[in-house]
């Protein structure tokens, strides 16, 4: 299946494409909110600009994809492999990302309020200007890091691997630290 079919059966009423492989589409810009894409191949993918609130990637791989200015609000991300994915500026409000991989990913100024991070492995990641407020860390690995101007205010942080430098970071208490172990 190509990027052109996808738009039309999409365009057509069809929800469900899990499984598609649709690696190096480009479909920024579109409209897919609610498309059920879990276990698809999306490596690669063009996503920039686009709309995919309510959307479903369970187990889908989203490896080195661009996700700049996405709309994830709400989407199910669980399990999913995100790995090299540029998610500049994406909201992810509310999303479910529990079990994801984002590891070497940007997630510069991305929404992730109230988002389900619960056990997201996060290595050598760009968290610059990230807001996790409210967000469920639970069993989180943050490791080597780049956690710059990040806001974890009012975030669940139980059970988290913290093994990152911190700058000008909010904390889940609301102090700012410069050092993790401070």
């Amino acid at each position: 299946m190509d990027a052109e079919e996808l738009l039309r059966r999409y365009a057509a009423g069809e929800r469900d494409f899990s499984g598609v492989d649709l690696r190096q589409a480009r479909l920024e810009g579109a409209d897919l909110s609610g498309i059920n894409l879990s276990g698809a191949n999306l490596f690669g993918v063009n996503l920039n600009d686009s709309n995919l609130r309510f959307t479903i990637f369970v187990n889908a791989r989203l490896d080195s994809a661009n996700l700049r200015n996405a709309n994830l609000g709400e989407a199910d991300l669980s399990q999913a492999s995100i790995t090299s994915a540029d998610l500049t500026r994406a909201n992810l409000e509310v999303a479910n990302l529990e079990g994801a991989n984002l590891s070497f990913s940007i997630l510069y100024e991305a929404n992730l309020r109230r988002a389900n991070f619960k056990r997201v492995l996060l290595q050598e990641t760009a968290l610059a200007y990230a807001v996790f407020e409210e967000a469920n860390l639970r069993y989180t690995e943050i490791v080597e890091c780049s956690v710059t101007g990040t806001n974890f205010r009012g975030a669940i942080f139980e059970d988290v691997l913290f093994d990152s430098i911190c700058r000008e970071t909010i904390w889940p208490n609301g102090r700012v630290i410069t050092d993790p172990t401070a």
